[in-house]
């Protein structure tokens, strides 16, 4: 129990500087949200292709994943659909989609042993606000199950099944 409590701990903090290093408002609630957004889904990483960059002043990661929708809410997306979205993380209000190191983590000094962090499922609950423009983003409400995305479910039902 304790473990599990350090490492939502660990989880929520990520989120937390990655979102504020981001500027960017307080993520809508559920209802603006869904209305807002093209799509609304949830969707599961079949595949993460990991193209690590650098120059002579920065370094960031980019990361091709493919999706797959398993719940649509709001959209034209269906369940079976795959996904290419292309984000660059580390840069702007891009995430990876399943705690890339070098997002996370500087490397760790030879004496030190490897740092423990959360790795992600890479189940998505995903507002697309530009649906032909797919890329993990944190902003808004897109955000994996583990850093809250299932807390919507419900309300999400209760919207689509109203606005059929």
């Amino acid at each position: 129990m304790k473990k599990t409590k350090i490492i939502t701990a660990i989880f929520s903090l990520l989120i937390t500087l990655n979102v504020l290093a981001c500027s960017q408002p307080p993520p809508p609630n559920v209802k603006t949200a869904y209305r807002e957004s093209e799509a609304v889904y949830l969707a599961v990483a079949k595949s993460i292709k990991v193209n690590p960059q650098h120059n002579d002043k920065f370094s960031w990661v980019e990361q091709e994943v493919t999706f797959e929708v398993v719940q649509s809410w709001k959209g034209n997306f269906k369940v079976g659909e795959k996904l290419l979205f292309n984000t660059v993380v580390s840069s702007g209000c891009g995430v990876s989609v399943d705690n890339y190191d070098h997002w996370l983590e500087e490397e760790p000094s030879k004496e030190d042993s490897e740092p423990v962090y959360p790795k992600l499922s890479g189940v998505w609950l995903i507002y697309a606000y530009d649906a032909k423009r797919l890329k993990l983003e944190a902003i808004g409400r897109t955000k994996p199950l583990e850093g809250g995305g299932a807390q919507d479910f419900e309300e999400l039902y209760r919207l689509a099944k109203k606005n059929r």
